[in-house]
């Protein structure tokens, strides 16, 4: 799943930095809770690299769900397709 601003709004460029990374990691609890219904085994989440703030707040995310046993792991290693751009998540 690339959660990409430009890929999920049109109008990324009329939009804050803040107001793009609510509407990430809002796509991002969207699509976890559908791969966690469809009893996906697990599920890739493309956030790049740049400064790391989507992914650091998407870790932050799955760290509590982990905790609260909604998940199982996640991992964020260097892939040759995303580099170090993606975080995959293990769901029981």
């Amino acid at each position: 799943m690339d959660l990409h601003i430009e890929k999920l709004n049109e109008h990324h460029k009329n939009l804050s930095s803040s107001e793009k990374l609510e509407i990430q990691l809002n796509e991002f609890e969207k699509q976890l809770d559908l791969a966690i219904a469809l009893h996906q085994q697990s599920i890739v989440f493309i956030h790049g690299v740049g400064k790391g703030v989507l992914k650091n707040e998407i870790h932050k995310k799955l760290n509590l769900k982990i905790k609260l046993n909604i998940i199982k792991s996640y991992y964020n290693d260097y892939s040759n397709l995303h580099g170090f751009g993606a975080t995959e998540v293990f769901i029981r």
